[in-house]
């Protein structure tokens, strides 16, 4: 587990989880404004917490692909340009509020909290399930 507000506002460039079982908390990693990538392990993790990444401004794509929980406003204010989502997922209340998103796949059975995309103005495409 990354606690809460554990990282929060440290230079970083690179993020490497190991573990599936890694719960990462609300602001674990918010305003690392330098932070440019974040790797997963192949099956994930267990749940990204509320404002988690916020406002990692350098950070441009994530695969979260296999996280089934990710929290309110976790990748909000990033610079994230494209995601893909995993099936049966829930993302919270703005979860990429005010993102530079460009291109978003949905998973099958996903679930998006209030203004999940909201101010995303660069959106272009949305890759929705059959």
């Amino acid at each position: 587990m990354v606690g809460q507000g554990a990282f929060c506002g440290i230079d970083i460039k690179h993020l490497i989880f190991t573990n599936s079982e890694t719960v990462i908390s609300d602001y674990a990693f918010a305003n690392c404004e330098t932070l440019e990538t974040i790797t997963f392990p192949e099956e994930g993790v267990a749940s990204i917490g509320n404002s988690a990444f916020r406002y990692a401004e350098k950070l441009t794509s994530v695969n979260l692909d296999k996280v089934k929980t990710v929290g309110d406003y976790a990748f909000s204010n990033t610079g994230l340009t494209e995601v893909i989502l995993a099936e049966g997922a829930t993302y919270g209340e703005g979860a990429f509020f005010s993102s530079k998103l460009e291109r978003v796949t949905v998973g099958k059975n996903t679930s998006f909290g209030m203004g999940a995309f909201q101010r995303c103005t660069a959106l272009k495409q949305v890759v929705m399930p059959s």
